[in-house]
């Protein structure tokens, strides 16, 4: 199936599951931090029909409303974070509007069909950003939002591996080669978000993994002439270079 098809379908399903948090229509917020006009944007509003959420991604949970009314509004969040023709949320940064899940609504305790709804968006919306040439919000900020969520990063990494696509291969090329000078010098990651991250570790071994340069050699082995061969030499070779001593440090 499509990959944005796939992601459209996750989509809904967030709004079905949390269509059980109608929002309370006196949601209280800081008079000091939040404007009038924009408690009565989001009351006035249907929530599909919302296209400006940025204000209240960055205000949820800390100067507006509490955890079912970020819940109510998770869904287009969600949406607008992605699919960004209808839209879009540049600001704030994604890795600020996930690690509230972690750190605001301890979220590992939901209702399991919550819990699956997020799980099943986060990794459709990795595929579709993977495919996608300039996306609003790069992998790396997706990877890093997710890890800051508290979520396991291994399947989104192994299929970076295995995708066997030039968009996903271009990204990690660019991506290392960006970031190369700067994590080989201070063993740690550009974006400021990583270093509260819990699975910066866990990405950062993969970076510096041998064994991620042995997959993708394996890919290129078996697959010489591929569309996406240019872009995955680019990338082996840029993993390659970084510093095999790190990973061997994280895995003792």
């Amino acid at each position: 199936m499509n990959k944005k098809l796939i992601l459209k379908k996750a989509i809904e399903n967030l709004y079905q599951v949390f269509e059980r948090y109608p929002l309370d229509p006196e949601i209280d917020a800081c008079p000091c931090c939040v404007k009038p006009k924009e408690l009565e944007k989001l009351r006035s509003i249907p929530l599909r029909q919302q296209m400006d959420l940025s204000d209240y991604s960055m205000d949820a949970l800390w100067t507006c409303g509490g955890v079912d009314d970020f819940k109510h509004f998770l869904p287009r969040i969600f949406e607008l974070n992605v699919l960004t023709e209808i839209g879009g949320i540049v600001w704030p940064d994604i890795e600020v509007v996930f690690v509230k899940l972690r750190t605001e609504c301890d979220w590992a305790y939901w209702p399991s069909d919550e819990k699956e709804a997020i799980r099943d968006y986060c990794q459709a919306a990795w595929r579709y950003v993977l495919e996608e040439e300039e996306p609003e919000h790069d992998p790396i900020q997706w990877l890093c939002g997710i890890g800051r969520a508290g979520v396991d990063l291994h399947p989104y990494l192994d299929y970076w591996v295995q995708a066997q696509s030039s968009v996903a291969y271009e990204h990690l090329a660019e991506f290392v080669e960006w970031e190369k000078q700067f994590y080989l010098k201070d063993q740690k990651l550009r974006n400021p978000f990583w270093d509260y991250a819990p699975a910066h570790d866990q990405f950062f071994g993969w970076l510096t993994n041998p064994v991620t340069v042995k997959q993708l050699e394996e890919i290129f082995r078996e697959n010489p002439s591929a569309e996406y061969s240019e872009p995955l030499t680019r990338a082996i070779r840029a993993l390659a270079s970084c510093p095999r001593s790190v990973a061997e440090d994280l895995q003792s």
